[in-house]
């Protein structure tokens, strides 16, 4: 399975990892095989009916032009998916961008306030949409929202119940942590305020 640019730490694993859907820039790649077919049209079906004929070299250099702006389009399409990765940990959310340069945003659970996602029409067909990652804090200088939006993601619904879940786990975890407080005299390790015996060493506390 992928990882972050960041690594991960010490009992850190990757929940989900994904990126924009391909569906998202369908248009990018239906322009680039419009322009193919107009100018195949120009170049052999306009001149066949009505018996035009063109210079021998021409409709080659169409073609190639048709061609290259295929490529180019399906190039654009392919840059802006691969540019961006999301990644949903079991402590951490992440947005990375890879292109000419390295960036990653990243905020973690005790952070989010709310968890959504959004599908329009088109969207609830196919099946992607947004998910959202809301907090309590101020507005990024590059940012729209307070958080981080994986946008464009496949079957977002379980993408924002997974990252509901490492939430939950998280939250609680954290109770756990903060009910530890007592440390034993005897060997000192760290156990609930309220235990009236070790649970290491079996002294009695109270």
């Amino acid at each position: 399975m992928s990882k972050p640019l960041t690594g991960l730490v010490e009992g850190e694993a990757v929940q989900w990892h994904g990126h924009p859907t391909r569906l998202h820039f369908i248009r990018t790649y239906l322009i680039g095989v419009l322009c193919l077919v107009v100018v195949f049209i120009i170049a052999f079906f306009i001149p066949n009916i009505f018996n035009l004929v063109l210079p021998s070299p021409l409709p080659l250099i169409l073609m190639f032009a048709g061609v290259m702006a295929l490529l180019i389009f399906t190039l654009a399409g392919e840059i802006r998916v691969r540019r961006i990765r999301y990644f949903i940990t079991s402590r951490r959310y992440i947005r990375e961008y890879r292109f000419v340069s390295r960036r990653s945003e990243e905020i973690t659970p005790d952070d989010v306030t709310d968890i959504d996602f959004e599908q329009g029409t088109v969207q609830k067909i196919f099946n992607y949409g947004n998910v959202t990652l809301m907090t309590a804090g101020s507005l990024r200088p590059d940012a729209t929202t307070p958080g981080i939006i994986f946008w464009a993601v496949r079957d977002p619904a379980t993408v924002a119940r997974i990252a509901s879940s490492v939430r939950s786990k998280y939250e609680e975890l954290g109770r756990v942590v903060e009910r530890v407080v007592m440390v034993c005299p005897g060997c000192g390790a760290h156990i609930p305020e309220d235990s009236s015996f070790c649970l290491k060493c079996g002294k009695k506390l109270k």
